[in-house]
C-alpha cells in the first residue's frame, strides 16, 4: 500500500515538474522570439539608415563632381586677369579695371564716366568674354546630360562710394542704376542681352545695387581721404551654379 502511494506521489510530482518545465520553455521561447524579432527590426532599421547614408554620399559626390566641372568651365574668367579679378574669399568676380563715375552719375556715357574711351573698350571686351563663357555653358547643356539639371544665377551688381552729402537711399539708387545702365549699354550697343528669352533655361539674370553695403569693400584711408572709398564705385559679377535634384 505504501509503495503504491509512493508511486502515485512520484508521478504527481513528475507531472508537476514537467508542466513547470514546459511553461518555462514556453516563456523562454516567447522571450527569445520577441528578442529575435526586435533585433531583426533593429537590424533592418540600421540597414535602411546605412542605405540612406550611402545614397546621400553618392548624391553629394555627384554634386561635387558637377560643381568641380562647372568651376572648371568658368576658369577662362579667372585666368583673364586683364578683365576680371576673382575674389577667393567671397567667391565672386569683379572688374580688374576701375570704372570711375563723376559725382552722382550712373550712365555709361562720356558725360557720366571719367576715362570714358578706355572704360568703354574694357567694358566691351568684358561683355564679349562673358558671352563666350555663357555660350560654352549653353552648348554643354545641350550636348552633355550631366548639365541637364544645372542653371546659373548671373548677378550684375553695382556699388557706390560713401561720400559726404549722399543719403543711404541715394547710394542704393546710384548703385542699382550703374548696374542697370551697364546692362542697357550691352543690350543697346553690343546686342548682348543676358536676360534674353533664349537664355531663360540656363540663366537667372538679376541686376542689383548694394549701395554702400555688401562685403569686401575698399576701406577709407582716413577721414579726409576718399581716394580708396571712390574705388567702391564698381561692378561685381556673380555667376553661381544652381544644381537641381539628382536621383
Amino acid at each position: 500500500m505504501a509503495k503504491k502511494r509512493n508511486n502515485q506521489f512520484f508521478w504527481v510530482s513528475y507531472s508537476d515538474l514537467m508542466t513547470s518545465l514546459f511553461f518555462i520553455m514556453l516563456v523562454l521561447y516567447v522571450l527569445s522570439f520577441v528578442l529575435w524579432k526586435q533585433n531583426m527590426n533593429n537590424l533592418k532599421t540600421k540597414t535602411d539608415e546605412l542605405e540612406n547614408v550611402k545614397d546621400s554620399l553618392v548624391i553629394l559626390a555627384e554634386k561635387y563632381k558637377i560643381i568641380e566641372t562647372v568651376e572648371k568651365n568658368l576658369e577662362p574668367l579667372k585666368k583673364d586677369d586683364r578683365l576680371f579679378k576673382y575674389d577667393k574669399k567671397y567667391k565672386r568676380y569683379q572688374l580688374a579695371f576701375d570704372v570711375t563715375f563723376k559725382e552722382n552719375r550712373f550712365k555709361i556715357s562720356s558725360n557720366d564716366l571719367k576715362n570714358y574711351h578706355s572704360t568703354i573698350v574694357n567694358l566691351t571686351t568684358v561683355s564679349k568674354k562673358l558671352k563666350e563663357v555663357i555660350a560654352h555653358l549653353e552648348e554643354l547643356k545641350k550636348t552633355d546630360t550631366t548639365y541637364n539639371n544645372i542653371s546659373y544665377l548671373l548677378v550684375i551688381s553695382g556699388s557706390a562710394s560713401d561720400l559726404p552729402g549722399n543719403s543711404v537711399e541715394l547710394n542704393y539708387i546710384l548703385s542699382f542704376k550703374r548696374a542697370y545702365y551697364l546692362y542697357k549699354y550691352w543690350k543697346e550697343n553690343l546686342n548682348i542681352d543676358f536676360d534674353d528669352e533664349r537664355y531663360h533655361n540656363l540663366i537667372d539674370f538679376q541686376i542689383a545695387g548694394n549701395g554702400i553695403g555688401g562685403v569686401g569693400r575698399f576701406p577709407k584711408n582716413s577721414i579726409n581721404n576718399y581716394a580708396s572709398e571712390r574705388k567702391n564705385q564698381r561692378f561685381i559679377i556673380n555667376i553661381i551654379p544652381k544644381i537641381g535634384e539628382i536621383k
